[in-house]
């Protein structure tokens, strides 16, 4: 094994050390569940890429086809789960009711690298939209002293 391997094999062991530190604390939220099943999703699905990679190639182009998606569906999860205000939930299921068949589109037709390049700047653009209307309803809210004290707004910076 290779020294460039062996650094690739820690660093996607990494990501394994929030999902244990999760199951050690007390009081879990759903939203903070919702993060570490994404987490333990994208170690699961390395393995899979690189266990696929030598003999099945079509298997791990349908993977990194279907990346985008799942991402986009944790993280649409987790910002519902986190929002308190009923506005907020209804905009998220609305952008990923409009969202999700653009990417089902992509998928099914193999759209070229720039279609695609399209396609991903509009998921981090609704992603960062997301965030942003987050962090502007924590900063409206008083009833918080420190907002770095949530965990979710951890893991949204």
């Amino acid at each position: 094994m290779s020294d460039l391997q062996l650094t690739e094999n820690i660093a996607r062991l990494t990501l394994l050390l929030p999902i244990i530190l999760f199951f050690t604390q007390k009081g879990r939220k759903i939203e903070l569940w919702v993060i570490h099943l994404y987490l333990l999703f994208s170690v699961f699905r390395q393995i899979l890429i690189q266990i696929l990679s030598s003999s099945n190639l079509t298997a791990v182009s349908i993977i990194s086809d279907l990346n985008p998606l799942t991402n986009f569906i944790f993280l649409a999860t987790f910002f519902y789960l986190v929002n308190e205000y009923k506005i907020d939930k209804n905009f998220i299921v609305l952008i990923s009711i409009l969202y999700i068949p653009t990417q089902i589109f992509q998928f099914i037709f193999k759209l070229n690298e720039t279609s695609l390049s399209i396609i991903s700047t509009i998921n981090t653009l609704i992603i960062l939209g997301f965030c942003m209307a987050y962090f502007y309803n924590l900063l409206k809210n008083p009833n918080i002293t420190f907002v770095y004290l949530k965990p979710s707004f951890w893991i949204n910076s």
